[in-house]
Formats: structure tokens, sequence, C-alpha cells
């Protein structure tokens, strides 16, 4: 489907399919770090902390942009359904493109955080080889009332667009 959608200038140009493609994009990463993740785990495979970040920073970023890019989609049709006039100058590709770095960034402002506390605290721990969890970019306790903050965060931002 990403070659179909790459095939044609129009479908490139234009700021439905580009969220679409991002949307297949994402989805075919977030499966095969999720896959990858469970394969690890279920054969209690140890690998480098460092590497285990990566992927879990891959897993968690793409399982949060999928609503968040879902939120832009229906703010796209919105904008085309209610100001269909302006749609052309509102929806361009370079907004769109600039929409996708902004889920993006959202996106992976949780894990990063994490990822740098654990960078502070304890820089040895990605030297480390062991099973890869979450759980072990957890050091403070503030670390999980940040997660439930940020849940709430992106609930409430993706209703707001809904709504």
């Amino acid at each position: 489907m990403l070659v179909a959608v790459r095939s044609k200038a129009a479908f490139r140009e234009t700021s439905r399919y580009i969220l679409f493609a991002h949307m297949l994009f994402n989805d075919i990463l977030h499966l095969v770090t999720s896959m990858v993740l469970y394969i690890l785990s279920f054969f209690y495979l140890e690998i480098i902390q460092a590497l285990c970040t990566l992927l879990t920073l891959i897993s968690v970023n793409t399982f949060i942009n999928e609503p968040l890019n879902l939120a832009v989609m229906s703010l796209e049709r919105y904008v085309a359904v209610c100001f269909p006039l302006r749609h052309g100058e509102l929806s361009t590709p370079q907004k769109t493109s600039n929409a996708l770095v902004v889920i993006w960034v959202l996106g992976s402002a949780s894990i990063l955080t994490d990822i740098l506390t654990v960078a502070i605290v304890q820089p040895s721990l990605f030297l480390l080889s062991g099973l890869c969890t979450r759980e072990q970019l957890i050091r403070k306790s503030w670390q999980r009332e940040k997660e439930v903050a940020f849940s709430v965060l992106y609930f409430t931002l993706v209703a707001v667009v809904l709504l």
C-alpha cells in the first residue's frame, strides 16, 4: 500500500493521503518493533540495554502516534467539509509535514523524559545486558505519575480535536 500511495503525484501532494501513508508507516513500524520485543521476551533473550531503549522508544512512540495521527486526519476532514473553499490553502503538504513533526514530538516526549532520566541517574544501564522491558527506564517515583499525566494529556487533546 505504501508503494501505491507513493506511485502517483496526487497521492504524494494531498494531505489526506500523506496522513494515510504516515499511518501505514507508523503501524508497520509499531508491528515490527512489537514483534521483535515479543520474541525477545518470549525466549527470554537478553540484549544490550541501549538497543532495548531504542526498540522501546520506537514502540512507545508509534503506539502514541496512532491516535494523534487519527486526530489530525479528522481535523483535515473537518476543514475539507466545513471550509471547502479554504481547504486548499489550509491543508497543504508543508502544513501536513509540520503536523507530522508535531505528532512525533508529542509522541516521543514521554519516553524521552524516561530515557534522559536514566541517562542522568544511571548512565551505565545502557551498557548492561538484560531482558528488554520499559520498566527498566523507570528509575524515579515521579515517572509513573508523569506517564499518567501524559496519558491524560494525549486523551484530552485527541478528545478535544474529535469533539
